[in-house]
């Protein structure tokens, strides 16, 4: 009798569990016919694995630590409200710090398995780091993830066995959500990936895909690293395609739908931390960005909320958000921000890797009586004396006529006094190598026309020089900009050959340097790092005090070589 009782006692416990499960189930957000899915977002991390600070008013964001914190948070607030969550990365997680430099990303990706990404696709600069084929091949097997790219071929020439995925079909309840990744159709000219490693254009891609797999898919949404303009025309071509998740380019901060496209009249710009609705849009575009890194170095979680009806397949409304990573440092408490906390076991994750670079990176290698100029602003438009600095180290070190760096491939500026190695790693991030080679006087011509061509844009192909003067005219047509070049004492002679030292970047056509690519002769890459170098030369130095000298000029004044 009394084991009856018991068991009655049990039996009535769990009936009334069962329906307070089945209460609190009836009681979300989400109605029976409909199936909720959260995208959480994430782009443009360029290996800033900690805290970041900048704006107006002035605090720290991002980190890893603390990005796991809240896609947990939003995970739990998913789950509660019966939503599927796809965790998704647009590209970029290498280059930009010391961190990413010396350990080639090991971290971040530790990193963000610990966090259960679904997949990543990969950004340009996910093939900077010599050697390519096995910098990227490793980074593939650390991950606990695919990466996703429907418009990459050659995967042998990375050293992989098998083709990555170009999409992956995910599903939430009875929804099949279909996911492509679109890499930059124009990584060979941004970066720096093994020759056979083709890239193809966005919308034929993603066409290829569909033309295969369309119903084996309710939604399709596509995860792309290309410029806007670029997702506008995939958005306005693929009529099949619900959403696409951006990323690569900075500074777009809505959600734009297919619709508005012509005249990207009702963007619904995000404001941070709010959400904004759309109500039945026809295909949708957003990405994360903003804040004041606009989305970069992992400071904004993108959120979009998607509820679709299961007869018609259609997105009935969808709910955007950038959500600002801001860390419990001690800055942003007494600034009373709304602070995340940090995920203990991120920050377990990260520590060796940060004991390590301490040791590494802190030593100092010289001293510099002036401040070393890396500013974008400047390094893009203008001759700097950093700029000058590091050609003229390349110059010395290999020889040759003249040495270029170009703009975009300066990250950062050094204050007077001492010079550590971290502070190189931070100004020449990309780990190239130096070529040499050598160039007609005609075609060198060309490829300085190429140098000033976007000057007004603050374009990264702006070259800093060594060996080499010349004037230019900013208001005259594209490729007609160059008034005099001097090479040495002498003017540039169009039929003689010169010798000249570049980033691997560079000689190999990377921002528009075709004229390096076709026309060179004599070209040996030196397998030697443009920041290994730059440490090397100012090792020799001890002290450094580089002016700007006059190498570039504009309209037509006289220059350091005249």
């Amino acid at each position: 009798m009394e084991n009856k009782s018991v068991w009655w006692w049990l039996a009535a416990l769990a009936l009334s569990l069962l329906l307070v499960v089945f209460i609190k189930q009836s009681s979300v957000n989400v109605s029976n016919d409909v199936v909720g899915i959260r995208i959480l977002h994430t782009q443009e991390h360029h290996g800033q694995a900690l805290p970041v600070r900048g704006g107006n008013p002035s605090l720290d964001y991002g980190g890893l630590a603390t990005r796991a914190t809240l896609i947990a948070q939003q995970r739990a607030d998913a789950q509660k409200n019966r939503l599927g969550v796809l965790l998704v990365d647009s590209g970029d997680i290498l280059v930009g710090t010391p961190l990413s430099t010396v350990f080639r990303g090991e971290p971040d990706i530790l990193a963000m398995n610990a966090m259960g990404y679904d997949l990543m696709v990969p950004g340009n600069h996910e093939f900077d780091f010599e050697p390519r084929e096995q910098r990227y091949k490793k980074l593939v097997e650390l991950a606990q993830f695919p990466f996703v790219a429907a418009n990459i071929e050659g995967f042998e020439h990375l050293g992989l066995s098998q083709p990555q995925p170009a999409f992956l079909i995910k599903k939430f309840g009875n929804m099949r959500v279909g996911v492509i990744g679109i890499a930059n159709p124009n990584t060979p000219n941004s970066s720096s990936p093994p020759e056979g490693v083709l890239f193809s254009n966005a919308v034929s891609a993603v066409r290829r895909v569909l033309a295969q797999h369309r119903e084996e898919a309710d939604l399709w949404i596509a995860v792309t690293h290309q410029e806007n303009q670029k997702d506008f025309e995939l958005l306005r071509a693929i009529p099949e395609l619900d959403v696409i998740i951006g990323g690569h380019t900075y500074g777009f901060r809505g959600i734009v739908t297919r619709d508005s496209l012509d005249t990207l009249s009702d963007v619904a710009e995000l404001i941070p931390d709010q959400p904004t609705e759309l109500e039945h849009p026809n295909g949708i575009f957003v990405r994360a960005g903003e804040g004041p890194f606009l989305g970069r170095l992992g400071t904004v979680l993108g959120q979009l909320d998607l509820m679709v009806d299961p007869t018609t397949k259609k997105i009935t409304k969808a709910t955007a958000a950038n959500l600002l990573i801001l860390p419990a440092t001690e800055h942003n408490v007494q600034a009373n921000a709304p602070v995340i906390a940090s995920d203990p076991r991120i920050e377990a994750l990260l520590q060796p890797y940060l004991d390590e670079l301490a040791v590494r990176v802190k030593e100092v290698i010289a001293r510099t009586t002036v401040d070393l100029e890396g500013r974008r602003e400047l390094v893009r438009r203008h001759e700097t004396n950093l700029g000058n600095l590091i050609t003229d180290i390349y110059r010395e070190r290999f020889g040759t006529d003249i040495a270029f760096q170009n703009g975009g491939g300066i990250r950062a500026s050094i204050p007077a006094g001492e010079i550590t190695i971290e502070q190189i790693l931070t100004v020449l991030p990309f780990a190239n190598t130096l070529t040499t080679f050598r160039l007609k006087g005609s075609e060198l011509l060309l490829a300085l026309e190429n140098s000033v061509s976007q000057v007004e844009q603050g374009s990264g192909r702006f070259l800093q020089v060594s060996g080499l003067c010349l004037s230019f005219d900013r208001t005259r047509p594209a490729g007609e900009r160059v008034l005099k070049v001097f090479v040495g004492r002498e003017p540039l002679d169009l039929e003689a050959t010169y010798s000249i030292a570049a980033p691997s970047f560079l000689a190999n056509g990377g921002d528009g340097y075709v004229v390096f690519r076709e026309s060179r002769t004599d070209f040996l890459d030196t397998q030697m790092i443009d920041a290994d170098l730059v440490i090397e030369g100012l090792r020799a130095r001890e002290s450094v005090s580089p002016q700007v000298e006059g190498r570039i000029t504009e309209g037509g004044a006289k220059t350091a070589c005249e």
